[in-house]
């Protein structure tokens, strides 16, 4: 408590020096006398150099402090931008002593010529730098200005959302001139990063780094671009898009690990396909709306919501295979992996399965036997057709594996290519 105390009444003092240096010893009236003193030395409308053909330079240095959000859908960055201009009055100086030692005098930005500053790639409004009465410049009596100024401001951001929600963007505020050249007026910023150290956490996006650079849009216009680049906090993301969709999709394959027997199969996998529409409702509200440019993700969804509908048809197909009352004729390449099946199988001993062809297409003719045998030298007669419980067996493993390679590929290739 004793600490907090000394603390206050050090930044107390330390205030109390600072308001006693300068306008703090002069009285009203002399404050007053100054005041008009520098009103009649001004001229809003002219430039404050005694020889008009010299540049006046405009040191700036800008400040970040409150990053609102970024607007994907508009590409919008909003924040809170401050920026302090300075600069030289060649035709505004005075004698301390003649005015009660007042070294420093301030007014009101609409008084006193003030740079031109425009924010270049502001949204709708918010184009100049604030003049209004509020703001105020501080002049020191060597000429020397000084002028806080700031917004709430809007600015364009070409968003690039490929690699969302692990995306980094760049977004700028560029300052400039609307009336002045170059060498009539110079902008100059003091460092080559922008101040973040007074920028309040945003939830969703993390400042990494800021740059300064100078661009020549006209051989007479310099401009100062500030580029801020951001990057996502993807948590939220992972948690809410991303293992939702990934779980659905492994939960999709493992439908062929359903008996075709059991009458839930479809049911099953219809269920799925409709918690995978409603899923991609809820998606569709957090994945940015941008048709320049299409995310991964949004293209690992769409075909993994595909191979949910395949794997429904195939599902459907399997099932009434299963309960086909005839023996339907079996395509050739069908019978040529199962008998390629059958043989790698351990307990094969023989396969015999003959297609004919017949009336322009594949049917099978007679009785297809199958020497079947198992470990104990048994063997078993079974009829090869589309109702033959082997050849259901055989089908379902063939999707199973066959989905669950491209499930795992795709996965694994989606993921690397957000996040490298």
């Amino acid at each position: 408590m004793f600490a907090i105390h000394q603390r206050f009444f050090s930044l107390l003092f330390a205030v109390s020096v600072l308001c006693f240096d300068g306008v703090s010893m002069s009285n009203f009236n002399d404050l007053q006398r100054l005041h008009k003193h520098l009103i009649e030395q001004m001229d809003i409308d002219i430039r404050p150099v005694i020889n008009q053909s010299d540049t006046l330079h405009v040191d700036v240095v800008p400040v970040l402090t409150h990053l609102h959000g970024l607007d994907e859908k508009n590409q919008v960055l909003t924040s809170t931008f401050a920026m302090q201009l300075s600069w030289k009055y060649e035709t505004f100086t005075w004698n301390s002593s003649e005015f009660g030692e007042a070294d420093s005098f301030i007014i009101s930005a609409g008084s006193v010529w003030t740079p031109d500053v425009t924010y270049q790639n502001a949204y709708r409004e918010n184009i100049g730098v604030d003049k209004r009465t509020g703001s105020k410049v501080t002049i020191k009596n060597e000429g020397m200005a000084v002028w806080n100024t700031g917004a709430n401001l809007q600015t364009g951001c070409n968003v690039d959302i490929k690699k969302y929600p692990f995306d980094t963007q760049i977004c700028k505020i560029i300052l400039g001139k609307t009336t002045y050249s170059d060498s009539q007026e110079s902008l100059r910023s003091v460092k080559n990063k922008m101040a973040i150290q007074m920028t309040e956490e945003n939830n969703e996006w993390l400042i990494v780094d800021t740059n300064i650079k100078y661009i020549t849009r006209r051989p007479y216009l310099t401009y100062i671009e500030i580029q801020i680049i951001l990057e996502r906090r993807y948590l939220y993301y992972v948690l809410n898009v991303i293992i939702p969709v990934v779980m659905l999709s492994m939960m999709n394959v493992f439908t062929f690990k359903l008996p075709s027997s059991c009458g839930e199969r479809i049911g099953y996998n219809i269920s799925l396909l409709l918690t995978y529409v409603v899923l991609l409702n809820m998606i569709s509200d957090s994945v940015p709306r941008v048709s320049k440019y299409v995310s991964y993700i949004q293209l690992y969804i769409v075909t993994q919501f595909s191979m949910a509908i395949i794997i429904s048809i195939l599902s459907i197909t399997v099932v009434r295979m299963e309960n086909d009352k005839y023996q339907t004729k079996v395509p050739q390449f069908v019978s040529l992996l199962f008998r390629k099946f059958l043989r790698c199988s351990k307990n094969v001993r023989q396969v015999d399965v003959t297609n004919e062809e017949k009336d322009g297409g594949l049917q099978l003719e007679g009785q297809k036997d199958l020497d079947i045998g198992d470990r104990t030298g048994t063997v078993m007669k079974e009829t090869v057709s589309s109702k033959n419980p082997t050849l259901v067996q055989f089908l379902d493993s063939i999707c199973f594996w066959t989905f669950m390679t491209f499930f795992v590929t795709s996965t694994t290739v989606c993921m690397l290519v957000m996040i490298l």
